[in-house]
């Protein structure tokens, strides 16, 4: 499956907020109550994880989406950001 190949967590969502497929890193993350978390994502709540984000994107023509395609992120550490602005400036 090639949400297995992510190393984020991956879902897709129908239009209800059902989970139709999850990678391995989703499921642990979305834990006992799959279902719930996924709504919640689907709603662009609070992500399960703290400091996480998930980017929501539709599956078929906006107008006419049937699920979404949700991948967790997590925001870079602050020594990240630094390393990427100190890479930038050395161009």
């Amino acid at each position: 499956m090639a949400l297995d190949t992510m190393a984020a967590p991956a879902v897709v969502l129908d239009l209800d907020g059902e989970v139709l497929l999850a990678n391995v890193g989703a499921e642990a993350e979305l834990g006992p109550a799959p279902r719930a978390a996924a709504r919640l994502l689907a709603r662009g709540s609070t992500a399960p994880e703290p400091g996480r984000s998930w980017r929501l994107t539709p599956l078929g023509r906006a107008s006419e989406a049937i699920g979404f395609l949700a991948i967790g992120r997590t925001p870079p550490t602050e020594q990240a950001l630094r390393a990427a602005v100190y890479a930038a400036g050395e161009r």
